[in-house]
């Protein structure tokens, strides 16, 4: 008789073995019949392998019906039968709720759930032996354990593979994070999974900006978002910065005066050797956003959604927390289904180090922090993106380089992207930022060339509209 039991925090696994080919041809060559703990998960899993091992694909829409047949002939009463129905329609749910499978993520959970059924095995096969005094067969036993590993760690004969040339082909990669006109060009595929991004800013330009704008547009793409504020803005600033991109409604008036007049740019024109030509749409604003509009706005935002949660956000003090103290939040949020796609750090340059106290941080510590962030884009597949204050020589430059990048070549290290948001005091009147490149790991780049922004803080955007100067 088998036991129904289950753990929420796999569905997302379930969904995959079900639909998804990638994530299951990648499993089946470590599987191994009845690999989870949960008899719940093997009823699913193991007819789902079986299938696979006959079609070279996922079962899809052939799981009800096969998972039930594949139950009846194991003896499950009736009483499972209903229970694992109900629990695949409410997989199917979950389903269409989700636009994108994150594949390396789903593997690497799968593994350690295998790995963590196989070591009670054979702690209670070792207990067995100690108890009966059988110190030949605990040895052997202790000897013959091996991780189960899959991926780069396991290694493979690349060329040989024919399976993993044609995963290259068969994975999509998902911009997550889009971008209008010029700056989408100029961003290309580096907003991506697996991307390691900083921007590069002096202070008071805007990076929070920036970095919330990002969020936003992920989120509204129905991305899973986590946002950490490390320090510079309170849980109630970052909410009213939120509510006020959400709204286009700003929630202050910079003159202390109602009404507010708002210009927001509807034409922008990169000229040659002159100033570039920018006009404007405006708005007035009788008074700032108030509770009731806040309200609605983000009911309608989240209506299509059905109660799936998109967006994650966490606030704590300057160097209140490490980079492991941020990948144990989010394997927490991980754990109850919100696998971030996207993780926007504000900013990296208040986290604190892992091993060195505060007041000892030093370049090393620094090295460490930002190759733990890079570690942390990998190991949870996602999206990372964060900023970091430019040197005091950047304040006399027009256009930053690689020269005005504190901590130079510990941080470039690291990052598959670092992109300069530069502003003159005559550029900042007028809302205006160009990007350049400082670094792209992938793709052809020239510093010099720049992407003009037109922006309107005073609506949370740093981003209206953009073009190539």
């Amino acid at each position: 008789m088998y036991v129904v039991e289950y753990t929420k925090n796999l569905d997302d696994v379930l969904v995959g073995i079900i639909t998804d080919k990638a994530v299951i041809s990648r499993i089946y060559p470590v599987w191994e019949k009845d690999a989870f703990e949960s008899d719940y998960c093997n009823l699913i899993v193991d007819p789902c392998m079986a299938y696979y091992e006959t079609y070279k694909d996922a079962p899809g829409s052939q799981a009800v019906r096969m998972i039930r047949e594949y139950c009846k002939d194991k003896g499950c009463s009736d009483f499972t039968l209903n229970s694992i129905t109900g629990f695949l329609e409410h997989l199917s749910s979950i389903q269409d709720r989700q636009e994108e499978v994150n594949v390396d993520f789903i593997v690497d959970k799968v593994i350690k759930e295998f790995n963590t059924a196989k070591a009670r095995r054979l702690v209670d096969a070792l207990q067995l032996a100690l108890d009966t005094r059988k110190l030949d067969r605990f040895d052997s036993l202790l000897s013959e354990h091996k991780r189960i590993e899959v991926g780069d760690r396991s290694g493979i004969d690349f060329f040989l593979n024919k399976d993993e040339i044609r995963s290259i082909f068969s994975r999509k990669r998902d911009v997550l994070v889009q971008y209008p006109e010029g700056l989408g060009h100029f961003f290309g595929d580096c907003m991506s999974r697996d991307n390691f991004v900083a921007f590069l800013a002096p202070q008071g330009t805007g990076k929070s900006w920036w970095l919330l704008d990002l969020a936003f547009r992920a989120t509204e793409a129905r991305k899973k978002v986590a946002y950490f504020q490390v320090g510079d803005m309170t849980r109630q600033q970052v909410e009213m910065r939120l509510l006020t991109r959400l709204t286009e409604i700003p929630y202050k008036s910079w003159t202390n005066e109602w009404p507010l007049e708002v210009k927001i740019p509807n034409y922008l024109r990169a000229v040659k050797g002159s100033d570039p030509e920018l006009d404007f749409d405006v708005k007035i604003h009788e008074g700032p956003l108030d509770k009731k509009t806040a309200l609605t706005k983000c009911r309608e935002f989240t209506q299509r959604d059905e109660g799936a949660s998109y967006f994650r956000l966490f606030c704590c003090e300057n160097y209140g927390i490490t980079v492991p103290g941020i990948s144990s939040i989010i394997s927490q949020w991980s754990d109850t289904g919100f696998i971030p796609d996207v993780v926007v750090i504000d900013y990296a340059d208040n986290i604190k180090s892992s091993s060195i106290r505060r007041e000892q941080q030093s370049w090393d510590s620094l090295g460490e922090i930002w190759s733990e962030l890079r570690g942390l884009s990998m190991k949870q597949h996602c999206l990372l993106v964060t900023a970091t204050q430019a040197n005091a020589s950047s304040y006399s430059k027009r256009t930053m380089d690689r020269g005005s990048v504190s901590g130079s070549n510990i941080k470039k290290n690291h990052v598959t992207a670092m992109a300069a948001i530069n502003q003159t005091d005559k550029e900042q009147k007028r809302g205006l930022y160009r990007l350049n490149w400082i670094k792209l790991r992938e793709g052809e780049h020239s510093r010099k060339k720049t992407v003009l922004v037109a922006s309107c803080l005073a609506i949370g955007n740093p981003c209206v509209m953009s073009t190539f100067s």
